[in-house]
């Protein structure tokens, strides 16, 4: 049986500690779905308009002017039907966030090192159940006894890479590179517990994933993104370093006072280096609905072998990069200090919103969340 953990002292967590598996350790700070339970859609449909200027006045509910903001965005059958965005991009030049202003997606982007996975697997370059070792070398023998689904489900054992980079000095002036954390990693001399026994969500293990990517695919993490993943649908998600023009600036907030903060920024991974907006969001979105990038088979395989995330049977659970909650839809999010952001997929597919803000202390995660579910899904 699969438990659940988060962090060293291996606490059972809820469902709203879990969107933030992309933060510096799994903690309850950035709430997501509050309750597993459901409730019926409002009777008739509502009019996008309407949506539309519902949503506008729920982003200005949570911005505040000559601050950082948030962007987001919701679409409708790979169509944006909505986006906006509020507050200031950069504090120092007073340039406000915009539609097109992008940001480094961390957590959200999971679900892209999971795609490639499945991808890989489909092409035949790696299969789910082949060791950790096969892959990545110089690792401790404890990669032999993980696997890459093990990496992709939460379940291997590695411990969370994020508090062993702020142990070892490096601060959002200086962040850690790809290299440093696996530095660390290589560090590791034990497993938090035996492979596939328990759900521990944390950033080691999409930071192992993506160089499973890389050794396999033969290509850079950015550049098999551009060809495989992004190219097909048309989306213009920057995976490198040196991404440039409107990108917003992280702030996290430091003895009271908001500080710039690019702490995760020189990652590879999912949680690092992928620069783009809620617009690209919900319409990579599209994807759980069409198969556009992997067809009807890495639909399947998002959702096969999900494991539970909590103790009570026939509850949400953890597939490939993303959460499938009880009522049918997917979602992800993230948090760091200097950064929120979040994703869902309705039960229908047919409907997606997304958000992403450059600063974590609005403090009102569940109710962002909570607010754009109920505004275009119908429910909470």
């Amino acid at each position: 049986m699969i438990r659940t953990l988060c962090g060293p002292a291996r606490a059972v967590v809820s469902i709203a500690a879990l969107l933030a598996i992309g933060c510096a350790a799994c903690t309850s700070a950035i709430p997501g779905a509050a309750t597993t339970t459901t409730t019926a859609a409002p009777s008739g449909i509502v009019a996008v308009d309407d949506r539309m200027q519902r949503s506008e006045e729920w982003l200005a509910d949570f911005t505040q002017p000559n601050r950082p903001g948030c962007s987001a965005a919701a679409a409708v059958d790979g169509e944006v039907a909505w986006a906006d965005a509020a507050g200031l991009a950069d504090l120092d030049a007073a340039a406000p966030l915009t539609t097109a202003t992008r940001f480094d997606l961390f957590g959200v982007s999971d679900q892209f090192v999971a795609t490639a996975i499945l991808l890989l697997a489909a092409d035949g370059k790696l299969a789910l159940n082949d060791p950790l070792s096969a892959h990545v070398p110089d690792l401790p023998p404890w990669a032999d006894r993980v696997t890459v689904e093990h990496l992709l489900h939460h379940t291997s054992g590695v411990p969370e890479i994020w508090s062993r980079i702020q142990a070892a000095g490096f601060l959002a002036a200086h962040p850690a590179t790809q290299a440093d954390a696996m530095v660390l990693i290589r560090g590791v001399h034990e497993l938090n517990f035996e492979p596939g026994t328990f759900f521990e969500g944390n950033g080691s293990n999409y930071l192992l994933l993506a160089e499973v990517v890389q050794s396999a695919s033969g290509q850079s993490l950015p550049d098999f993104f551009r060809d495989r993943l992004f190219a097909p649908v048309q989306l213009d998600i920057d995976s490198s370093a040196q991404a440039a023009g409107d990108i917003a600036v992280n702030y996290a907030e430091v003895l009271g006072e908001l500080q710039p903060d690019r702490s995760n920024g020189l990652l590879v991974n999912g949680p690092g280096l992928q620069y783009g907006t809620p617009t690209d969001l919900v319409r990579w979105a599209e994807n759980y609905r069409t198969g556009s990038v992997g067809g009807p088979a890495l639909l399947a395989a998002v959702e096969h072998g999900a494991v539970p995330i909590g103790p009570n049977p026939g509850g949400p659970s953890y597939g490939a990069g993303i959460f499938v909650r009880v009522d049918g839809s997917l979602e992800h999010g993230g948090w760091a200090p200097g950064e929120f952001s979040y994703f869902s997929v309705s039960p229908d597919r047919h409907t997606t919103v997304a958000i992403v803000c450059n600063h974590a202390g609005q403090g009102q995660g569940e109710r962002m969340i909570q607010g754009l579910r109920q505004i275009w899904f119908g429910i909470p």
